[in-house]
């Protein structure tokens, strides 16, 4: 039976600034549970199955709300539920009883750290970019256990829609983004093509009567070149000899690939420029940059029996055969939102024909190489500061590749691998990557709940441990050394979405977590 731990870090690549505080991990134990509560959590799982069917897509956390009602010992049924005729006027006793009901079950999934552990996904698309980096590293037969696989398998299943396909997120329409990745995770988990009763085989119809992996979006793209299910624009620089004859023979030079340009030199510009990259929004700059690095290294996972049988799975004709400079603005109309302009892709055609030439060439070949160290050094800094839990999940599976490309034997893969953990959530409906901790958001929202019910001193120890936990996950430190230089903000004081190791201060989380401490 699965149990939700909280604040335990016992890996040796695990380090903490605050004892762990805030931390929220499943893990597996085969001798927990009574068969009455085992029995309990098939049936939530069997609710959810009977739910989605009738169009209801979230779960309701029922398996971490079973063990924390039963760790901290309160009898939420002991207050009966309100119940008013429709011709009964709302009264003020009525209130005052639904609300004590509220904060009672409140108090009864709080953890004991003061947090409220909760769920934070919902994107289809978060899950596959980790199983195919644990694939590429060989991890994920020695991370993921057999329990981690099967609830995985389970979530990606319960959100198939019903034409076969899996939407951006768990309440979208089919597309190829969060089709192809979907089938991709599925088949790395260990699921043969005609598994899941006909619901593999019809996930692959859908993909190929959508025109084929080819047109998935840039992000996908981008995610499974590197497992080698697309083809990259590859010249062999910075990868092993044997990858480099391998690709070389395999006809992809000169610039031909199916990934728009991601270039590490754009690393380089005067941060006063007005288009820098530090002027962009923090999680988009997070995800370009070990994208710059990955597709300046050429880095690319091996090329296994399992991954040329998807290849012949996922496209509607065969690999080396397919036109992979068409491929590069060819994106599926279910995904397309918005229609690319034809000043947009003037410029990507631009940088991709002139620019990325001149690269293979002394001296830009020098310039790369800089780009491609200045990546890195931010890289770096990034999971240092974070300490290798990264900004959110998309940027965890992006840093994860790139340090299994710079160094397999390196301590920063293992610290990276160490804090997977952190990011997966298990609920009724299986087992997802989430985009990150919600720990002190919430904590802060509840927190003003209980507040705002002028029942403090009934519920005053609940309000003590929350308080608790929001004082000790204030940032007492802004991030270390130049911080500036490496795009970091001013962040002494803050508070983040998250927890203190995640060291991501917020705004917002700042200004309702301050409105907490000074009630």
């Amino acid at each position: 039976m699965w149990k939700l731990k909280i604040a335990k870090g016992d890996d040796p690549y695990l380090y903490s600034i605050n004892n762990f505080v805030g931390r929220q991990i499943w893990e597996f134990d085969p001798h927990a549970g009574t068969p009455d509560e085992r029995q309990q959590v098939e049936d939530a799982r069997q609710c959810y199955r009977n739910n989605r069917i009738k169009g209801v897509h979230p779960g309701a956390d029922l398996l971490m709300r079973m063990q924390l009602i039963k760790e901290n010992g309160i009898d939420v049924l002991s207050i009966p539920p309100v119940r008013l005729r429709e011709d009964e006027e709302v009264n003020y006793e009525a209130v005052t009883t639904a609300v004590k009901k509220a904060i009672r079950l409140n108090r009864a999934i709080q953890a004991h750290d003061g947090h409220w552990p909760a769920e934070f996904s919902g994107p289809i698309f978060y899950t596959p970019p980790l199983l195919i980096v644990m694939y590429i590293s060989g991890t994920i037969n020695t991370h993921l256990t057999k329990e981690h696989k099967t609830e995985m398998i389970r979530y990606i299943y319960n959100h198939q829609n019903e034409d076969g396909g899996w939407g951006f997120h768990i309440e979208g329409h089919s597309t190829m983004m969060g089709s192809a990745l979907s089938y991709v995770a599925l088949r790395l988990l260990g699921e043969g093509v005609d598994d899941g009763n006909g619901a593999v085989e019809r996930a692959r119809k859908w993909i190929l009567d959508h025109g084929g992996a080819t047109s998935i979006p840039s992000w996908g793209k981008a995610y499974l070149s590197r497992s080698e299910l697309l083809r990259d624009s590859i010249d062999g620089r910075g990868i092993g000899i044997e990858q480099h004859m391998r690709v070389k023979c395999s006809g992809c030079m000169n610039g031909k690939g199916a990934i728009h340009f991601h270039q590490s030199t754009f690393w380089l510009f005067p941060k006063v420029l007005p288009f820098h990259l530090a002027k962009m929004w923090c999680f988009c700059r997070t995800t370009y940059m070990p994208m710059s690095y990955l597709y300046g290294r050429k880095y690319h996972g091996p090329i296994t029996d399992l991954i040329t049988q998807i290849r012949q799975e996922i496209h509607t004709i065969p690999y080396d055969e397919i036109n992979w400079n068409k491929q590069r603005h060819n994106c599926c109309k279910e995904d397309l939102y918005v229609s690319h302009s034809k000043v947009q892709d003037l410029l990507w055609d631009s940088l991709h024909y002139l620019s990325e030439p001149l690269f293979k060439y002394w001296p830009f070949t020098k310039l790369r190489e800089r780009g491609i160290k200045r990546a890195l050094d931010l890289l770096r800094y990034n999971s240092q500061e974070t300490r290798y839990i990264a900004s959110a999940c998309v940027e965890k599976s992006l840093q994860m590749m790139c340090w299994w490309a710079e160094n397999p034997n390196g301590d920063e893969f293992k610290h990276h691998l160490a804090s997977v953990p952190d990011y997966l959530w298990l609920a009724e409906d299986g087992m997802k990557m989430q985009g990150c901790g919600s720990q002190v958001w919430d904590c802060t929202l509840a927190t003003q709940a209980i507040i705002a019910s002028n029942m403090v001193e009934e519920f005053g120890d609940s309000l003590k441990k929350a308080h608790i936990f929001i004082k000790d996950s204030q940032i007492k430190q802004n991030s270390s050394g130049d911080f500036s230089k490496m795009y970091k903000p001013f962040t002494k004081g803050s508070w983040t979405f998250s927890d203190l190791d995640q060291g991501w201060g917020v705004s917002d989380c700042t200004a309702e977590a301050l409105k907490v401490t000074v009630y």
